[in-house]
């Protein structure tokens, strides 16, 4: 948990937690029961905490054996094998969201992939709804470069890393409420906010 690329890591998914179980409990909610897809759910560290406080989950994710685990965390959870290059699968094309969330899995994906999910993830979303994206990230390209000199010994060239207002300026070209924030060094949240 400490440097990169882990540094804040625990911190990172906590917030994210706390977030969203917040939310919950000081919301009424009348619609039933809160609904959170996790992409990229791995084996369910996200939403774990989220499933046992009562929040109803879908994950997706390519490893089937991740998905084994998570399916054990969470018994009654609705787990998809999906790999986040492609559009969201069609079992999912009926469900609406008031969370979808990701940990640690955007930076395997191009940056117009990224806007890609981003934006068609929106579209799964009820009014009032939340993408909420944990990930390594910077808040600046400057910041991004600063660490990528720091720790060149283990930076990966191969991976794509959040550059904050990069990614909230492109989504608001879009349409799109976002915004960034900075969890640690070298990771941080986005989120997204569906207002009507």
């Amino acid at each position: 948990d400490k440097g990169f690329p882990f540094e804040g890591y625990d911190k990172v998914l906590r917030t994210v937690q706390q977030m969203i179980l917040t939310t919950r409990r000081t919301t009424t909610i009348t619609t039933g029961k809160i609904t959170a897809l996790d992409l990229g759910v791995g084996t369910g560290l996200l939403s774990e905490p989220l499933y046992k406080n009562g929040i109803t989950i879908f994950g997706t994710d390519f490893s089937p054996k991740m998905l084994e685990q998570a399916q054990q965390k969470m018994p009654k959870a609705v787990f998809l094998i999906h790999d986040l290059n492609e559009s969201l699968p069609e079992q999912l094309n009926t469900i609406m969201f008031d969370y979808i969330i990701s940990s640690y899995a955007f930076h395997h994906l191009a940056e117009n992939r990224k806007l890609e999910l981003l934006t068609e993830a929106f579209t799964y979303l009820k009014t009032g709804g939340k993408i909420v994206i944990a990930d390594i990230g910077f808040e600046t390209r400057k910041d991004l470069e600063q660490c990528k000199q720091e720790y060149s010994e283990v930076w990966d060239d191969d991976e794509c890393y959040f550059v904050g207002n990069e990614l909230v300026e492109a989504l608001e070209e879009k349409g799109l409420t976002a915004s960034y924030q900075q969890i640690s060094s070298c990771a941080g949240i986005l989120t997204i906010i569906k207002t009507n």
